[in-house]
């Protein structure tokens, strides 16, 4: 990755039913003492809340790491991308920035429009925002 990034959370999408998530992020949770010591937290956020195209978690790569009671799994670049079109705060504009042109593999705007079109949910609103950013891609834009 090009660039330093410090993150203050760490987002785990959670689907009903799994109740061990939850229950980790009471105690991992923003405000914790886990928190307080660790420097970041768990933030748990439904799988239903940012709209994820289908199939998005069989492309999650596993991370390792020393742990050993903790699988890990990194959300794809393109999936990542199209989950932050919706809400489009000014921190999703920056992690998008960051990911289009940080990133060790390039985002392929074809790639990106069909993970859009695969969206589990209604993409309502996001149309507009998904061509901003294939625009930064093919050097069109300057900003998001």
């Amino acid at each position: 990755w090009k660039g330093a990034v410090m993150t203050k959370d760490l987002d785990v999408l959670w689907s009903p039913g799994d109740v061990e998530i939850p229950a980790l992020a009471q105690r991992f949770g923003r405000g914790t003492e886990a928190h307080q010591r660790h420097g970041v937290w768990l933030d748990a956020v439904s799988s239903a809340l940012p709209p994820m195209p289908a199939g998005w978690k069989t492309r999650s790569k596993p991370i390792t790491g020393p742990w050993e009671n903790l699988r890990l799994f990194a959300v794809d670049l393109h999936d990542l991308i199209v989950s932050k079109l919706k809400r489009w705060s000014a921190k999703d504009r920056d992690d998008i920035r960051f990911l289009c042109e940080g990133s060790p593999s390039p985002v392929d705007p074809d790639v990106l429009r069909e993970r859009f079109n695969d969206v589990l949910g209604p993409p309502e609103g996001m149309e507009d925002n998904l061509e901003r950013v294939v625009a930064l891609l093919e050097g069109n834009l300057a900003e998001l």
